[in-house]
């Protein structure tokens, strides 16, 4: 019975961990023609985390949607280009600190005494964690129009430990799931 719980503590734990990928995009766009893109440059803004606005990030996120988009069957031009581009895109961060919660905690210990070995589970009270929560914003803006069209956003990115080009990649890839609506097997 207490290997159960502590099994089904983990999980609840674990499960708080999850990427969390969420998609936006107007219902009204025909996604069907968009074939090539271009990169626009997001706003220029003040530096809020020294972590997130830096040249290293930009040129992962740069380099693992340019990736994704180009596998497929996207085209990147360059701006200005003939034919031009369907579609820009381009990508925001931000980070906050957040609370995590769990009504109790568990300890498990294994030991050795006098020939025998032991083991104990500690049930504790709420156990309270601050941690950083990172979000990673694609947008998909229309040249014609120059209207945001499609966003998707992951938040389980962007902080000090895993902004590393797997994560990044792995991120992209889950957020460009969802591009364009309605994919099938592009």
């Amino acid at each position: 019975m207490k290997i159960l719980i502590c099994c089904l503590t983990m999980l609840v734990m674990l499960s708080g961990c999850a990427s969390q990928v969420r998609t936006e995009y107007d219902a009204a766009t025909d996604f069907g023609p968009y074939k090539r893109f271009t990169w626009v440059a997001p706003e220029v803004r003040e530096i809020d985390d020294p972590i997130l606005d830096s040249e290293l990030l930009t040129d992962r996120v740069r380099a693992a949607v340019t990736a994704v988009l180009t596998e497929r069957g996207f085209a990147e031009v360059a701006a200005g280009a003939e034919p031009g581009a369907d579609f820009f895109i381009t990508y925001h961060t931000a980070s906050k600190e957040k609370l995590r919660s769990s009504p109790f905690s568990v300890g498990i210990g294994y030991g050795h005494y006098y020939g025998r070995w032991g083991h104990s589970v500690l049930f504790d009270g709420p156990d309270i964690r601050s941690y950083e929560e990172g979000v990673l914003i694609l947008d998909v803006i229309n040249c014609s129009q120059n209207k945001l069209v499609w966003r998707g956003w992951d938040t389980s990115l962007v902080n000090q430990r895993n902004y590393s080009v797997t994560a990044v990649r792995e991120a992209v890839e889950q957020i460009l799931a969802e591009f364009p609506p309605g994919r099938v097997n592009r």
